[in-house]
């Protein structure tokens, strides 16, 4: 009976370091699970690198990571506008907008792809500012943008109105105070 006792407890010992050992191999040969943080880390390293495709699968294990997060697809839509890749940069933003309606740094990056990249039609722009102004309470940043917007294409009319109301908001403005000088001057240049 002695000798059956130690035949077992010899058998458990030998199946325990053999699950012990296996525990320690199967360890050894799994790789470390990268964080969120880390993949958004990568991204931008990547991104500074010039490395946009690396940059955007990284961009996008920390969207799957934290799919309620707004900067990777911020980020993700730079990388494709950087490519000129402009739906797919639309994609990326308009999600981001959705995860964060009232964010500014997004909305100004989708100005940039729909005024600069896809060259948008003023109707369309103006909805654009709609949404934007809305969705971010009328940022004063937003209202600038639109301000600026609206001079760019030449429409002095519209941006005057913008700018006297940035003045009160803001009465010791110099910059605004120039602006609407030379808006102004360049409505009635007498």
């Amino acid at each position: 009976m002695q000798e059956n006792l130690t035949r077992k407890n010899l058998i458990i010992i030998i199946v325990l370091a053999l699950l012990v050992f296996g525990a320690i191999l199967y360890n050894k040969n799994k790789k470390p699970a990268i964080s969120y943080d880390e993949y958004l880390q990568m991204g931008i390293n990547y991104e500074t690198k010039g490395e946009l495709n690396n940059a955007i699968e990284a961009y996008k294990k920390a969207a799957k990571l934290s799919p309620k997060e707004y900067v990777p697809y911020s980020n993700i839509g730079s990388a494709y506008f950087s490519l000129k890749q402009f739906p797919e940069a639309e994609t990326a933003f308009l999600k981001a907008i959705e995860l964060t309606p009232n964010n500014v740094s997004v909305y100004t990056k989708l100005y940039d792809l729909y005024y600069h990249g896809l060259r948008r039609y003023p109707h369309q722009m103006n909805a654009f500012f709609e949404d934007a102004m809305r969705d971010t309470n009328n940022d004063i940043n937003i209202v600038k943008l639109y301000a600026s917007y609206l001079e760019e294409i030449n429409d002095p009319e519209s941006a005057l109105p913008i700018w006297q109301s940035l003045l009160q908001v803001e009465p010791d403005n110099a910059s605004y105070k120039a602006k609407i000088k030379a808006l102004q001057k360049k409505i009635n240049p007498k």
